[in-house]
């Protein structure tokens, strides 16, 4: 009888382990992983305030045949000579139990003279790792051969234009016109960028750029008539303005904006004949004039909010098919400028932003194909010619009220209907009276 209430309580114990366990791991599994590295020199002093990069296992692959490749992240010292960071379940693990990551620390002279030391491996899911990398810097910088660097801003670049230019950590800002008519074709800006300079790239021999998370600004003209340029991935950045012609003329196929963007300035986008579609950030609130012009955008998504689209914003975007519109607004003042589509010959549909309170007239004239226009509720006014235009027989007004018209209206005999809100078709046909037969409700 004892043993038998032995052997019951030694298997309760077992059970009791077992569960315990089970909850350990359960935690484990749930748990992000730290790394951290310390950075020192051979002396053993640490190195502070220097950059960190941070590599997963097949980025670092790469990395070691192209210096140029760009890692996951990249982080700080600190004071110490120490960086970490958390390796969250998703990001990294993706259901495994371990992952490998790796910290690289190079000394940048120019694309074929660096030097770089790292550190990392096999990280469990839960775990904490300290990393070691001891780099055996050279005391002679001979950057200054290449870069002409002054408190921090790049004024000119001497070195070799084959390989990828790197930018040394230090870079917090590209003069006007340093690399302008250059032959550099690669560019890998350095985190901690914070400015590009005006005409910056002008009419360089730019194929590939690099964008650091770091961006804060991008000057006028800084790289009109780089017609090789073919990407422009500003999504990382902190960018709130586009400047004016920033972008004019060059090759770009796409573009990527950064949701921190409210402003896009005058002719910023002008002749960018390949690129076809465009997202704009539910942040940005402004179009400068002809931002767009004689581009090949065929499908363009507006924010809601959009308080202005400047005037030829999309003027003679001949493959321009689709205006949509997506996003939260606040109050309707929102203007569309003279002319903002005009001679868009193969626009088809326009949806109009929510937000918008007047059209300022000429909006679709030479759109050929255009054969009917939404009018959004909150539009209080309408310019000369606003809503003519094209092929245009069918006009729907979505607000109770109707907006003030300037002549806006297709001419009588060529307009099919005016569709209206049924609780205002009265107020509607009061309001254009010479219109009235062809005013109806919606259903």
């Amino acid at each position: 009888m004892k043993n038998w209430i032995k052997g019951l309580c030694l298997l309760g114990m077992m059970i009791g382990a077992l569960a315990a366990c089970e909850k350990r791991g359960s935690r484990t599994m749930e748990a992000d992983a730290a790394v951290r590295v310390c950075v020192k020199n051979q002396a053993g002093q640490p190195l502070p305030d220097v950059e960190v990069r941070i590599y997963t296992a097949d980025q670092y692959e790469a990395f070691r045949t192209d210096v140029a490749v760009v890692p996951s992240l990249t982080l700080r010292t600190d004071g110490k000579g120490e960086a970490g960071l958390k390796l969250d379940n998703l990001s990294w693990f993706a259901g495994a139990t371990t992952t490998e990551v790796y910290f690289v620390f190079i000394q940048y002279f120019s694309p074929q003279n660096y030097r770089y030391w790292s550190a990392g491996g096999t990280v469990g899911i839960g775990e904490s790792r300290m990393f070691s990398i001891v780099a055996g810097i050279s005391e002679t910088n001979p950057v200054a051969s290449d870069f002409q660097i002054e408190n921090g801003i790049l004024t000119r670049y001497t070195g070799s234009t084959d390989g990828v230019v790197l930018l040394p950590s230090e870079v917090r800002e590209i003069a006007d016109y340093c690399f302008a008519g250059s032959a550099v074709r690669r560019v890998q800006l350095n985190e901690g960028l914070e400015g590009i300079g005006q005409f910056a790239f002008y009419k360089s021999a730019l194929e590939e750029i690099h964008f650091p998370s770091t961006l804060k600004t991008l000057g006028k003209h800084a790289f009109e008539d780089c017609i090789h340029l073919v990407k422009a991935d500003l999504g990382r950045t902190t960018l709130t303005q586009v400047s004016a012609a920033a972008f004019w003329g060059t090759g770009l196929k796409e573009l990527l904006l950064p949701e921190t963007l409210r402003q896009i300035d005058a002719q910023a986008f002008l002749d960018t004949e390949a690129l076809r579609t465009i997202v704009l950030p539910e942040a940005t609130v402004s179009i400068g004039t002809e931002a767009f012009r004689n581009s090949g955008v065929e499908d363009v998504q507006l924010p809601n909010g959009l308080r202005l689209l400047g005037e030829r914003a999309f003027y003679h975007c001949t493959r321009l098919k689709r205006v949509h519109s997506a996003g939260h607004f606040e109050n309707c003042e929102g203007i569309v400028d003279v002319g903002c589509f005009e001679g868009s010959l193969l626009l088809e549909s326009v949806e109009l932003p929510l937000g918008t309170a007047e059209l300022k007239g000429w909006t679709f004239i030479g759109c050929d194909k255009l054969t009917a226009v939404t009018v959004p509720e909150g539009v209080v006014r309408i310019g000369y010619d606003g809503l003519d235009g094209g092929s245009i027989g069918v006009v729907t007004f979505r607000g109770t009220v109707p907006p003030q018209l300037d002549s806006a209206l297709p001419a009588y005999e060529y307009l099919e209907a005016i569709y209206v809100p049924a609780v205002s078709l009265k107020l509607y046909k009061e309001k254009y009276p010479n219109y009235a037969d062809k005013i109806r409700p919606l259903e």
